[in-house]
């Protein structure tokens, strides 16, 4: 099983997950054992999407593939340091594939998730609180929100 498929299986086995629940702070737990020791300790009240990627990296035992901090522009700044973030119009976007959302055009990140599949030009995505749920998203690859 390649390191995507696992990140991927252990996302999906939170499918379901709602905020406030006992699977939610396992999610924030182990999220808060991946974390830079700088980094910001999340709360059960927090914004919760970038803790969920890193608690999925952390649980795959992949924490050197991705920015253990929970927040996006944070993420983001630390994958730019590392030569490792790609706007998608120069890149194909491929499962495992980390993506990021900005919803109201303010050059602002606003939330992550993790690359499931990438079928006929819609992205399959699963992402930690997706109105307050893990939950599938699929969007367009072409979509100016990502």
């Amino acid at each position: 099983m390649s390191k995507a498929d696992e990140i991927i299986q252990i996302a999906q086995s939170y499918l379901g997950t709602v905020e406030q629940s006992p699977q939610h702070s396992q999610i924030i737990s182990y999220y808060n054992k991946c974390r830079y020791c700088d980094a910001y300790k999340m709360t059960l009240n927090d914004p919760w999407c970038a803790a969920f990627v890193v608690s999925c990296f952390g649980q795959a035992k992949a924490s050197d593939l991705i920015p253990c901090v929970a927040s996006c522009d944070q993420m983001i700044s630390y994958f730019k340091q590392w030569g490792r973030f790609y706007p998608p119009a120069q890149t194909s976007i491929t499962r495992g594939d980390i993506i990021f959302y900005n919803w109201d055009y303010d050059n602002t990140v606003d939330h992550v998730g993790i690359v499931v599949r990438n079928n006929f030009g819609k992205i399959q995505v699963i992402e930690g609180n997706k109105s307050d749920t893990v939950a599938y998203r699929e969007i367009g690859i072409g979509s100016s929100l990502i």
